[in-house]
């Protein structure tokens, strides 16, 4: 037999940095999936890897700051659209008719009133305390989580 030392079996270690310096990657592009609100699993198939290499490339802080930056893009645009269908609000548009083989083109704003589902789930989210679903009664010491009303017809 030889002097030659045995290895370990296995895939041989490498440090980080070799790792990511191995697995070329596009910042640029990873910063407008995640703008475009898409998920780690989605971003991997486009790249052509698996979640487990994204995960591997997360210990890299340029790639976990672009990322951040991306999905923070998204979430800024889901929270101010859930803002203004909360409020309302108008935008201008174009109302397109036909009249005797002429088309006509009138620009109008169009108003959108406030969405009452968009204004629950704002404040239940925000104002949790003064605005949650549920409500709870205290009789007697004990905590009643829900109430059965029962109306009946005046004969």
């Amino acid at each position: 037999m030889g002097d030659t030392p045995k290895r370990k079996p296995g895939r041989p270690k490498t440090s980080v940095s070799q790792k990511l310096s191995a697995i070329p990657f596009d910042l640029k592009k990873i910063e407008s999936m995640a703008a475009l609100g898409m998920t780690d699993v989605q971003m991997a198939a486009i790249l052509g890897v698996n979640e487990v290499t994204m995960n591997r490339w997360k210990a890299d802080p340029d790639f976990v700051q672009v990322l951040k930056r991306g999905k923070a893009t998204s979430d800024a645009k889901v929270v101010e659209s859930l803002y203004r269908r909360a409020t309302g609000y108008d935008h201008e548009d174009t109302y397109f008719s036909s009249y005797m083989g002429t088309v006509s083109a009138t620009p109008y704003i169009k108003h959108y009133p406030p969405d009452p589902l968009s204004i629950i789930y704002w404040l239940n989210n925000r104002l949790r305390d003064e605005w949650k679903q549920r409500q709870d009664f205290t009789s007697n010491g004990e905590t009643i989580t829900a109430v059965k009303v029962t109306i009946v017809e005046k004969k």
